[in-house]
């Protein structure tokens, strides 16, 4: 009777080794999908606006060159 108590404990206690250690592996999976979505999903998204800021710099650069053309002249 002890014995069997004793096989009992120790299945149970495999049981929720296993089931912790399944439920790891999905965690570790799912944060190594969660952490390559936020890599790759900003870059694609934010690559189109680093282009229209640039052409904003440039629209500056050439106001303020238009500027001082002007200051020059008067």
């Amino acid at each position: 009777m002890i014995n069997k108590k004793l096989n009992s404990s120790i299945y149970k206690k495999n049981a929720a080794e296993e089931c912790f250690t399944k439920s790891l592996n999905i965690y570790v999976k799912s944060l190594k999908k969660i952490m390559l979505v936020l890599f790759f999903v900003p870059n694609i998204i934010i690559f189109p606006h680093e282009l229209t800021a640039e052409s904003q710099g440039r629209e500056i650069q050439n106001f303020v060159k238009a500027e001082q053309h002007y200051r020059q002249g008067k």
